[in-house]
């Protein structure tokens, strides 16, 4: 503790001193990663609206942007010497405006900061269902008193909705006035998808994954992080006895099927088969980059579908542990919400599923009925408002 407060100190009379005048904006993608909704904002802001350039990227891999790469400095390894992480802090220091998508990212750094000479700002990635912060029952006292103190860490937080700033607010703790309805700058789906864009998606799917999709359905599983358990495991994919049989079903039905789980999977399941994929045997790409090739999305509490309730994806909930996990860990808003997609509880419900992935006309209501209470600005709307936003609090705290 003595330690922190000298370096604390020590960084704060540089940031006071030489390191005097700010310039840019960095942005630290979601984990480190080129992708979400800083990365959006990256390549809007260098095409349309230079007021707080320069503008630089960190994490661990620079985008595929040559701007991107000629602004990049990467997040030394938590294993590296003090020395690196001081260097690193010292890069940090040089700017007005940081901008991150998880309380997570960069907060061994943030305590290091002094938040009157920046502005910091979080893009959450994506919507969630279950609560957290503050509000998550599996949670402890000590843990919760760590996230009564995120929302001070931040200048501003985007939120898609009027219903989700109050959702934020009470998650972390954060004045609602720094909550602002931006909306998602990372793309969402506000109609359905055009041939294109299918033969685009296709193609990244068959690239990154080397299958070939031919005239085959592409299916995806990806449930949420069940973090209020530790060594979680689950039964066999959507009820069936063994993978052997999903993968025949699969091969009937024209199908693939794409995994994209945390590590709760027995690793006897991890093998080998014509049809069935894990993610962890491609490269990392954005859900988005491939929903237009996806006939179903399958999850079980995972907001993934909810950027997509405007799209001709069909969803599917597999919620083989419903009860408890409504009673360990919770939902924000009611389960009705479900009801924008068909249940799996028998491998009868999944093979019918796959051979006939046309939303009904109920689940097409329940999207819409959803996707407007969630959703309040359209991705070029959102990317203009954040843009806006940033810049007020900079002259605000007279940064410029």
């Amino acid at each position: 503790m003595f330690l922190k407060k000298i370096l604390f100190i020590f960084f704060w009379l540089l940031d006071y001193s030489f390191i005097s005048k700010k310039k840019g904006w960095v942005f630290h993608g979601y984990t480190g990663l080129p992708i979400g909704n800083n990365l959006a904002l990256f390549k809007s802001v260098l095409q349309n609206d230079k007021r707080l350039a320069p503008f630089f990227w960190t994490g661990k891999v620079a985008p595929n942007i040559p701007e991107a790469c000629k602004f990049f400095k990467k997040i030394p390894r938590r294993e590296e010497s003090i020395l690196e992480h001081v260097r690193y802090l010292l890069f940090l220091l040089r700017f007005k405006v940081i901008s991150v998508e998880s309380p997570a990212d960069l907060n061994d750094y943030f305590q290091f900061l002094p938040q009157k000479r920046r502005v910091i700002v979080l893009l959450p990635h994506g919507f969630t269902l279950k609560t957290s912060g503050i509000t998550a029952p599996h949670l402890s006292p000590k843990q919760k008193r760590v996230w009564s103190k995120v929302g001070k860490e931040f200048d501003l937080i985007s939120a898609s909705s009027r219903l989700e700033s109050y959702m934020i607010s009470a998650t972390v703790n954060c004045p609602i006035n720094n909550v602002v309805v931006m909306g998602q700058q990372r793309k969402i789906a506000n109609k359905v998808w055009t041939k294109k864009e299918k033969l685009d998606a296709k193609k990244i799917f068959e690239t990154a994954y080397s299958k070939l999709l031919h005239d085959n359905k592409l299916v995806v599983y990806a449930p949420t992080h069940r973090d209020h358990e530790i060594n979680s495991s689950r039964p066999c994919l959507f009820g069936f006895k063994n993978l052997e049989i999903l993968n025949r079903e699969l091969i009937k039905n024209k199908s693939l099927l794409l995994i994209r789980e945390h590590a709760i999977a027995s690793e006897k399941e991890q093998v080998d088969y014509s049809n069935i994929i894990y993610s962890p045997s491609g490269p990392t790409i954005e859900f988005s980059h491939i929903c237009p090739a996806v006939n179903l999305l399958i999850t079980d509490y995972s907001g993934i579908f909810v950027d997509w309730l405007a799209s001709d994806v069909r969803f599917a909930f597999w919620q083989y542990d419903i009860e408890s996990y409504r009673d360990k860990r919770g939902f924000w808003i009611p389960e009705e919400i479900f009801s924008v997609g068909a249940k799996i509880k028998t491998p009868s419900d999944f093979i019918e599923l796959v051979s006939s992935n046309t939303k009904s006309v109920d689940e097409k209501q329940s999207s819409r009925f959803w996707k407007n209470i969630l959703y309040e600005n359209t991705q070029n709307e959102a990317l203009t408002k954040t843009a806006d936003e940033i810049y007020k609090k900079t002259k605000e705290k007279r940064l410029i």
